[in-house]
């Protein structure tokens, strides 16, 4: 699995570097023919052409780099991690963020395509409450909610790979990156909600913010989108609120 498999890198990056770059090169050399990292892909060819997962890649790799700066591992992965960041904003934008989504492309493993159980499958989040009643549409292949994780995370995939790009002399693509993910970095900030003092999903269809909230809405901290007041409202509101996220158990 995709971003399983990311983080299971940078953390055999902590004692095994050896470990950790065969199995990011690995998940990264699963790509698909669209020309994306799969959800998931196994032994005989077996990958999910329908659907990505979160874009953690570039990240986990940037993160192993600066442990164990060796530039063949960055060399080893880039063009398919640039092909991966190029996919999401063709098949994956809707109202300038980004949606989860299923292609109608057939995978041989559970036939799970193109439906509103298989863009679940993409978010890696199967069964969160934040999609419940939200309809999928079989016309755009989208899930019909502007996702506050999703857009985040691939604001911070275009800024990590942007840093790969330029210890790989490549400016062309790195200025590239960086105007993209400045793009999608204001997608991010329509979803910022005054009231709620924190960024919300939004509905396609109705319009609606979505008053679910998840561990996701703090993804934009990774991006380093929010303005510091943002920052500390969502800290203040949000983070330590008991009778949401802290407690006994805590994120």
């Amino acid at each position: 699995f995709d971003w399983d498999t990311y983080f299971a890198s940078f953390m055999y990056s902590l004692y095994n570097p050896d470990l950790a770059f065969a199995n990011a090169v690995e998940v990264t050399k699963g790509w698909t023919k669209r020309g994306f990292v799969p959800n998931f892909a196994s032994a005989y060819g077996l990958r999910s052409e329908n659907r990505s997962q979160p874009p953690v890649g570039s990240l986990m790799v940037r993160e192993i780099y600066k442990r164990h700066p060796k530039r063949f591992f960055l060399e080893e992965v880039y063009e398919e991690l640039l092909a991966w960041n190029r996919w999401w904003p063709g098949a994956r934008t809707c109202r300038g963020a980004l949606c989860w989504g299923s292609n109608p492309d057939a995978q041989a493993l559970d036939g799970t395509m193109h439906t509103w159980q298989a863009a679940l499958y993409e978010s890696g989040l199967d069964n969160s409450p934040m999609y419940d009643g939200v309809p999928f549409d079989a016309k755009t292949n989208l899930l019909q909610q502007t996702d506050v994780g999703l857009t985040a995370l691939y604001v911070a995939d275009c800024r990590a790979l942007a840093e790969v790009a330029e210890i790989l002399g490549r400016p062309a693509d790195a200025s590239e990156l960086r105007a993209r993910g400045e793009a999608y970095a204001a997608g991010l900030r329509a979803l910022w909600d005054e009231k709620a003092g924190i960024y919300l999903n939004r509905r396609v269809d109705t319009g609606e913010a979505s008053p679910e909230l998840s561990p996701t809405s703090f993804y934009p901290l990774i991006a380093r989108v929010p303005t510091a007041e943002q920052a500390r409202r969502m800290a203040r509101d949000h983070y330590f609120n008991p009778a949401e996220f802290h407690g006994e158990w805590v994120i």
